[in-house]
């Protein structure tokens, strides 16, 4: 097991399987992985914590955004287009669309988008981790499984 986040050690990476899990204590070593995709797991972890999202909600959305992007700071910045439909894509959970136009209105009420490029650095990674929790209240209205007032 390899602590890949830096963050409380708490999220760490199983080498077998690839997969975050929720492991105290457990050295850290990622030479593996660069320390722009470090920080940008740890921007998702800590921005998690200070909406008050649990260990396993954050776990889950650091694992989420390293399977859509790998962390990859230009490609969530910069944007991608999705395989599979061939549309553009841009943020930690690859938003395209109505959802996309959606995220680029949040930014620029932020300041971290200017109507043509959004600003590369991790407040804006923390502005999109914000809009997604938004954008799930908005969808159902609850969002405590993803907090400690939740069942998770």
């Amino acid at each position: 097991m390899t602590n890949i986040y830096g963050y409380d050690d708490w999220v760490n990476m199983n080498e077998d399987t690839g997969n975050p899990s929720i492991i105290p204590d457990v050295e850290y070593d990622a030479a593996y992985i660069s320390d722009s995709r470090k920080n940008v797991a740890k921007k998702i972890a800590s921005t998690g914590k200070k909406l008050g999202w649990t260990d396993n909600a954050i776990t889950c959305m650091v694992a989420e955004v390293g399977r859509e992007n790998g962390w990859i700071i230009d490609t969530i910045l910069k944007g991608h287009k999705d395989a599979a439909n061939g549309k553009s894509n841009i943020g930690i959970i690859s938003w395209q669309r109505d959802r996309k136009e959606a995220l680029l209105k949040y930014l620029k009420s932020k300041g971290t988008y200017d109507g043509k490029n959004v600003t590369n650095n991790l407040i804006t990674i923390g502005h999109m981790v914000e809009f997604f929790y938004k954008e799930m209240a908005s969808r159902d209205g609850d969002t405590s499984v993803m907090t400690s007032s939740g069942k998770t």
